[in-house]
């Protein structure tokens, strides 16, 4: 059983053709859409305006990322009721947003028999990437930089929407509204490093001191977890999974976890990231003998 998390900006139809390869070859697949996104929108503004109300405190939703790793669970809820599923046998997959879905939920339930995130870049450390957000707001733009620089820090991402709120910015892009009335209602004059933190403690309450992926990462141990993700990740990938390191081999399954770069990509999914999470869960799912995989 394969479930797939969707990415920002997309509705599950997103998911069709990987889910029907999948299928070709045996899965059952499932997916579902985001708050705020799909058939569970009803307007192209219904997300930022969830996430301001949260941030304003006039919702109780976390409509980034924690409500839908909530609505995850009870997506588990439904396959595992199914006559047809080996609930030994689930794996969990997405790109991007749906990335970092597959990471929390994996770490929350164990029932995710195997993740494999991709491209889900925030898979660092994030209090150590608060420092990085003044210098890059501060920075002279460059394009390049704002493209693949910021993804693998949330902060400095999110920090730099003020500058450069143009495509590609991954999640700020989604979000923008939101730091524009967070810096409209403390009356500052532009986002800051220390803003983007006072909305992130609101929006995700103990990521910064509970859950960031270098603590919560190694709760996936020893299940087989796979993070794919392009060239441009590498420095904050390997400081987040400093503990899952650790976690994995402590538990004596150092081979189960896999960091798998994408060589010369940025954040982007290629054909050949597809084919190395494919082949994982025809690994650690039960469709191809470990032994013949590694050859």
């Amino acid at each position: 059983m394969l479930a797939t998390c969707v990415t920002s900006g997309q509705d599950l139809s997103s998911c069709n053709k990987d889910q029907e390869s999948y299928a070709e070859a045996g899965y059952l697949t499932a997916a579902i859409d985001c708050r705020y996104h799909g058939a569970r929108s009803s307007s192209p503004t219904q997300y930022s305006e969830a996430l301001i109300s949260a941030w304003r405190g006039t919702s109780q939703e976390r409509p980034f990322l924690l409500d839908n790793v909530w609505d995850l669970t009870h997506l588990l809820d439904v396959i595992t009721a199914r006559d047809d599923v080996d609930v030994s046998r689930i794996g969990m997959t997405g790109i991007s947003l749906g990335g970092m879905h597959t990471w929390l939920a994996a770490a929350l339930d164990d029932r995710i028999s195997v993740a494999a995130p991709m491209i889900g870049g925030r898979v660092d450390s994030i209090p150590a990437l608060f420092a990085a957000a003044d210098a890059d707001i501060k920075a002279p733009q460059d394009t390049a930089q704002h493209t693949h620089g910021h993804v693998n820090s949330i902060p400095a991402l999110l920090a730099a929407a003020a500058a450069d709120m143009k495509p590609p910015q991954g999640r700020v892009d989604s979000i923008p509204a939101l730091f524009a009335a967070a810096a409209a209602d403390t009356k500052a004059p532009q986002v800051t490093a220390g803003l983007v933190q006072n909305v992130w403690d609101k929006l995700m309450p103990g990521l910064l001191t509970d859950y960031d992926s270098p603590m919560s990462l190694a709760l996936i141990a020893p299940r087989p977890l796979l993070i794919a993700n392009g060239e441009c990740h590498v420095p904050g990938v390997e400081e987040a999974l400093q503990g899952a390191r650790q976690a994995y081999r402590a538990a004596g399954a150092e081979e189960k976890l896999e960091f798998w770069v994408d060589k010369g990509r940025g954040h982007e999914v290629s054909p050949t990231m597809k084919a190395k999470v494919r082949a994982w869960f025809d690994i650690y799912l039960g469709t191809k003998p470990l032994v013949e995989s590694q050859q």
